[in-house]
């Protein structure tokens, strides 16, 4: 079981960059691949481009800092996973608690045909992300059990490496099993919730996304 608590923001290791990836019309695209050019076993290094908000049930969830550990899974493959970390949080305007009980997060290359968005699987036995909102006026605790989350993903010139860009589509499902005091929210399943923000991922010798043509594409 990993705690997040508000932390200061902790300096990221250099990591050695690869040339940026030719990519074709995100229009036509179905599938593609992750490639990092220093293969598997890889550390991937982390840092937020933007602000990481979860819209629960109409309230906000906010982390100014999210870290994926994990480790490049080969020279090109068609998922990645991570086991993320959150901290510096407020919910509900409240300060805030993440604790992740046996989630990762897998990445999968596969696009759709008009946006180019993949998903991202929040998954794993029994895998829970508890929101803890509190203070001495009241009391708010979340559930986020496995579930699919909308992302797109961007190459970066500089430094080179490989942006997941996360955004409000799709529909989210959260779990409230408490609420007291100044808490906005009522306990019982939702389904309005929604995630948006960027991460950059970096690994030593380099990760990008490969896009791949579908079938009688130009």
């Amino acid at each position: 079981m990993t705690h997040w608590k508000t932390l200061g923001l902790a300096a990221l290791a250099v990591v050695v960059p690869i040339a940026l990836v030719g990519v074709s019309s995100a229009s036509a695209l179905q599938s593609g691949s992750f490639t990092a050019t220093g293969g598997g076993g890889k550390k991937i290094e982390t840092s937020v481009v933007q602000q990481h908000v979860w819209t629960v049930t109409g309230s906000s969830l906010k982390c100014n800092k999210i870290v994926y550990e994990g480790s490049t899974e080969g020279s090109e493959t068609t998922s990645q996973t991570v086991t993320p970390s959150y901290s510096e949080c407020t919910s509900f305007g409240l300060p805030s608690i993440i604790t992740n009980n046996n989630c990762k997060l897998r990445f999968t290359a596969t696009t759709d045909k008009e946006g180019g968005h993949a998903d991202a699987h929040l998954e794993g036995p029994e895998c829970t992300l508890t929101i803890t909102a509190k203070n001495i006026f009241g009391e708010c605790i979340t559930e986020l059990t496995p579930q699919t989350i909308k992302v797109h993903y961007v190459n970066n010139v500089s430094p080179e490496g490989l942006t997941w860009q996360f955004t409000s589509g799709g529909t989210m499902t959260d779990h409230v099993t408490k609420s007291t005091g100044v808490c906005p929210l009522t306990v019982g399943t939702h389904t309005n919730a929604s995630y948006t923000g960027e991460e950059r991922i970096m690994a030593s010798g380099g990760i990008q996304y490969m896009e791949t043509a579908s079938a009688g594409a130009p």
